[in-house]
């Protein structure tokens, strides 16, 4: 089951079929091009046209459903402040966007797990109490 929700496209003239690799469209090289020079329109058609691709391939490595959302919406924000990085000479953006949610990945694997509120509690002896009003 799916569990991330699909992106309305803004338009029909905007969908490209995701899920594949394929030669960079000349939308896509323009989108990039713009959101490089600060279109924020043109960063947001890159998350529509990519966030499922990376939802998919983050939830590949965690195999949890709301792991992968956050993951996803991090590798987008690391994106907004690294865009300008990315030279199409070098890399088709789509594996090279993979790579960075492999790394954001891997580092929130590598994360320690936050303690539930019971061990912290047990750990440290404190036992909530009442506030009177």
């Amino acid at each position: 089951m799916d569990c991330w929700p699909q992106i309305a496209h803004a338009s029909p003239a905007q969908e490209v079929p995701c899920g594949h690799l394929e030669p960079q469209s000349r939308m896509v090289s323009i989108a990039l091009a713009r959101a490089q020079a600060g279109d924020r329109d043109a960063f947001t058609f890159l998350y529509v046209r990519y966030a499922d691709d990376i939802y998919e391939f983050a939830r590949s490595i965690v195999n949890d459903c709301d792991e992968a959302q956050d993951i996803t919406r991090q590798v987008f924000a690391e994106l907004f402040g690294m865009i300008g990085e990315y030279q199409e000479r070098e890399a088709p953006f789509l594996p090279w966007l993979q790579r960075v949610a492999r790394n954001v990945a891997v580092d929130h694997l590598r994360a320690p797990c936050p303690p539930l509120a019971q061990e912290v509690s047990a750990s440290t002896n404190v036992v909530p109490r009442r506030v009177s009003r």
